[in-house]
């Protein structure tokens, strides 16, 4: 067996995605059986294991949960996981050093070696994947790789890299049944200590695309908006927080303005794929929903935004949102204090493990590793919107693990009141 590569793992494994919290039907019983084979036998599978599937199908969780078993049944076997945006970081860093040929020969004594989206790797370092998929054969180890399609059908990658994917075994994960929504949908509300009756769980998996990620979104909303109400999850609370926004009447055509060619890269830089006026005034009305006075009304000043949020505990805080191109790149999420300013008493106790981590924080996707490891992703409307965030943030701030204000020990700061809250 090959020795450990550090005495930390590179990137880190969410605690909660392993076997038996994956609802595994139709869609995803071969994948699941290949990935638990692999786990129990380290290596039973043609190198390399590609697993396909549509974003949110629950790719990242099966390959997370491979390496927490094998790490769990085999604790002298090297299981390594890696995100590719880590994998690029490391080869840039090698490249510098003149040291990719070490790195490939490193990455390649792990016993297994998961790559989590190894199709972002298309224009950015395929010639380095496919050396190291070889690399990994040679040495007769076991490599698990994660693509959004099938090889065949992945854009913009290069012959050589393609035939490694085609090479190997691969496996499709569908998108999930209606009951297997449902199950998600359950289990969520558990999870956030909600009862939900089974037809309100039907009722969700039915409005909901089909990914396990826009469930679990639209339970936590659900969760949301009936603690703030002081209702049950019924249906008609339901279809009134699931209910798609109403569409508005389209702008008249406007002749574009003239602009001056020497302001003309400033102002295509300014824009951005999402609209961030709309994602304002989705934020606001989703204040308006289920805020319930704990939500302040947002301070917006070009591209940022201030969101006054009441913790369980009574104490106020102020969550800043730094956006830049809307829905194309994942914002920063902050505390500040009541005057605008970065402090330490401005954050929430960031215990072992727990939400919120200084400078940056980490909570519930979207604004999870999932930001951090996954920079180059375009989102689709409604993943990375501001409502998300907000109402990820707000959800940490009532959870059991939420661990009050840093400064409590100093006596906690009375704010005064905020418009609307």
């Amino acid at each position: 067996m090959a020795f450990r590569l550090q005495p930390e793992p590179p990137v880190p494994l969410d605690p909660h995605r392993t076997f038996d919290q994956f609802l595994v039907d139709a869609s995803n019983l071969v994948a699941f059986g290949v990935s638990q084979a692999i786990a129990i036998q380290v290596r039973d599978c043609r190198s390399p294991l590609v697993i396909c599937g549509r974003t949110g199908v629950g790719k990242t969780h099966l390959a997370q949960a491979l390496v927490h078993e094998v790490r769990g049944r085999h604790p002298d076997v090297d299981a390594v996981y890696l995100t590719v945006d880590a994998l690029v970081e490391e080869i840039t860093g090698a490249v510098r050093g003149n040291g990719i040929a070490a790195l490939r020969r490193r990455l390649a004594r792990a016993d297994v070696l998961v790559v989590d989206d190894a199709h972002q790797l298309a224009g950015r370092a395929e010639e380095e994947l496919v050396d190291l998929i070889d690399a990994v054969h040679a040495a007769r180890h076991q490599m698990v790789l994660t693509t959004v399609a099938p090889p065949r059908d992945l854009r913009g990658v290069r012959p050589e890299l393609r035939q490694r994917l085609e090479e190997g075994s691969i496996v499709t994960i569908e998108a999930p049944s209606v009951e297997t929504r449902a199950a998600v949908a359950l289990r969520q509300a558990a999870a956030l200590g909600a009862d939900m009756p089974a037809g309100v769980a039907l009722l969700v998996a039915t409005e909901c695309p089909a990914t396990v990620d826009a469930v679990e979104s639209a339970v936590m909303r659900l969760c949301i908006a009936a603690e703030l109400q002081g209702s049950a999850l019924t249906p008609e609370l339901a279809r009134e927080v699931l209910a798609p926004a109403p569409e508005e009447p389209p702008e008249p055509v406007r002749p574009a303005p003239r602009v001056r060619p020497r302001r003309a890269g400033r102002r295509a830089a300014a824009n951005s794929p999402g609209d961030f006026a709309a994602g304002v005034d989705e934020l606001r009305e989703f204040i308006r929903d289920v805020g319930g006075g704990r939500i302040g009304e947002p301070v917006v000043r070009d591209h940022q935004v201030d969101v006054p949020l009441v913790a369980r505990d009574g104490e106020r805080y102020v969550l800043r949102i730094a956006v830049g191109a809307y829905l194309s790149e994942p914002p920063s999420c902050t505390f500040v204090d009541e005057a605008g300013r970065w402090s330490v008493d401005a954050w929430p106790v960031s215990g072992e493990g727990g939400p919120f981590r200084s400078p940056e924080f980490i909570c519930t996707p979207p604004t999870a590793e999932f930001y951090a490891y996954h920079p180059y992703r375009v989102y689709h409307y409604g993943e990375g919107t501001l409502a998300t965030a907000v109402a990820a943030v707000f959800q940490a701030l009532q959870a059991p693990e939420y661990g009050g204000r840093r400064s409590r020990g100093r006596g906690r700061r009375r704010w005064g009141r905020w418009a609307g809250g």
